[in-house]
């Protein structure tokens, strides 16, 4: 028959220190605050996001969050081949951050082919 072993008294336990240092609080770990988007920015960003019928500006934020801050980052994506305009949509849509239908309006709004009525 086994003795069971014997447990460290308080006091010789808390003359013990711990070999590492104790880690940083996990809130230090986060990401670090990005710059903030100018208002400007963010109007041309509403603004392309509220041409097409329906309007997508309900999606401002995660324009945002994805970096899409700005007029020449839309233009740019705007130019990306068609496939890659797709590949990114559809990992939005399987990441459900939007649905089909308002990816398949980004994608027509980006490469022009949204036919906007005559007022």
């Amino acid at each position: 028959m086994t003795q069971p072993t014997s447990r460290p008294s308080a006091s010789t336990s808390a003359k013990r220190t711990h070999p590492l240092p104790i880690p940083p609080r996990v809130h230090a770990l986060r990401a670090q605050p990005r710059t903030p988007v100018q208002y400007t920015d963010r109007i041309a960003i509403l603004q392309f996001l509220s041409r097409p019928v329906p309007a997508l500006s309900h999606l401002l934020p995660l324009f945002l969050s994805l970096g899409i801050n700005n007029q020449a980052r839309l233009d740019s994506m705007a130019e990306w081949p068609r496939v890659e305009v797709e590949k990114f949509i559809a990992k939005l849509v399987n990441a459900n951050k939007l649905d089909a239908f308002e990816g398949k309006v980004i994608e027509m709004t980006l490469s022009g082919l949204l036919i906007e009525e005559p007022v």
